[in-house]
Formats: structure tokens, C-alpha cells, sequence
């Protein structure tokens, strides 16, 4: 996931001719239902959907009392939304210069859209349901918000890759979390 991430990192935007090739296959000129699909999908990687889901999770786990995966929860997710902004001004990254159909301003690698998704759905099927057909849901649902974002113009697909990679690791992390917790509290 570390090697992915740098490869999206140094290679990744306008010097990648494949980077161009996919955005110009993926981002039509004109508004089509394609488009619009887009828009509604890439709402399910919006913090105004992301961070109310995991704070209410949290809480859900808290009643539950699960303190420690409610907190995880909250580490991870505050963890990945704080390394995307860090990364985003650090690096600087140019966003394609394409018409935009859901305007962005700041720079673009990685993608935020694609990094929450990607560890706030997962960690929600992990913590609540801990099956592999909910993980593998959530791994759906992450793939399409980070096509909508290349389809609405607004990153890169290495923009996008990077962002998985980072959500992807810090998936990874959480699992590990989950089983040495599993481990302390007798439970599979």
C-alpha cells in the first residue's frame, strides 16, 4: 500500500499518460446521467455523510459498551480525515484541468473522498458486522466514490489510487486494533 501510494504520489496527474487517458475516457464533456450518478455517489464520501456516520457509530458502540472500538473508530477516522489535509497542502497537487462538475479548490492528491470512504465504510462493517461480505460492500461502495471523482473531474485516478492506499493502511491498522481488542476481551 506504501509502495502504491508513492508510485500515485511521484508518478500520478498530468505527467502520467495514463492518468490522462483514463480521465479522458472517464470525464464527459457535456452533463449526462453518468454525471449525475456521480454527484449522488460521491456524497457517500463527504464528511457531511462520513463524520456524522462515524461519530453515531461511535456512540452506538459506546452503549454498547465497546469504549475501546468507539474510540478506535474516532482515532482512525480523525486520523485519515488529518493526514489527507496535511498531504494535500504539503504536496500541492495540481487538480486536472478539466471542467468540473462539483467545483473543488484545494490541491488534490490524495483524494479525501477516496481515503474516508474507504476506512470510514470499512471500519463500519469491521466494528458492526465483522463479516467479509460487508467489508467487501464497503470496498464497492469506496471504488465507486473514487470513480465519481474522476468522473466529476475533480482528481486524478492516481489522486483516487493514492487515497485508497492511505485508506487501505489504515484499514489494515484498524484490523490489527480489532483483533488484539477481540484478544483482550475474549470475544472471536
Amino acid at each position: 500500500m506504501i509502495a502504491l501510494w508513492l508510485v500515485a504520489l511521484g508518478a500520478g496527474g498530468a505527467s502520467l499518460p495514463l492518468d490522462a487517458h483514463i480521465l479522458a475516457r472517464l470525464h464527459p464533456a457535456d452533463r449526462t446521467l453518468w454525471v449525475d450518478a456521480a454527484w449522488a455517489v460521491t456524497w457517500l464520501g463527504d464528511g457531511v455523510v462520513l463524520v456524522p456516520l462515524a461519530v453515531a457509530t461511535a456512540g452506538f458502540l459506546m452503549i454498547r459498551r465497546r469504549w475501546a472500538e468507539a474510540l478506535t473508530l474516532i482515532a482512525v477516522t480523525a486520523s485519515v480525515r488529518l493526514l489527507v489535509t496535511v498531504q494535500k497542502h504539503g504536496f500541492g497537487h495540481a487538480r486536472p484541468d478539466v471542467h468540473q462538475w462539483m467545483p473543488e479548490s484545494a490541491p488534490g492528491f490524495p483524494s479525501g473522498h477516496a481515503a474516508n470512504s474507504l476506512i470510514t465504510w470499512v471500519a463500519l462493517a469491521m466494528l458492526l458486522t465483522g463479516s467479509r461480505s460487508a467489508m467487501a460492500a464497503a470496498l464497492v461502495l469506496s471504488f465507486l466514490v473514487g470513480l465519481s471523482r474522476v468522473v466529476l473531474g475533480v482528481h486524478w485516478p492516481s489522486d483516487v489510487i493514492g487515497g485508497w492506499a492511505l485508506g487501505a493502511l489504515a484499514a489494515v491498522v484498524l484490523w490489527h486494533i480489532r483483533i488484539r481488542l477481540a484478544r483482550a476481551v475474549g470475544r472471536p
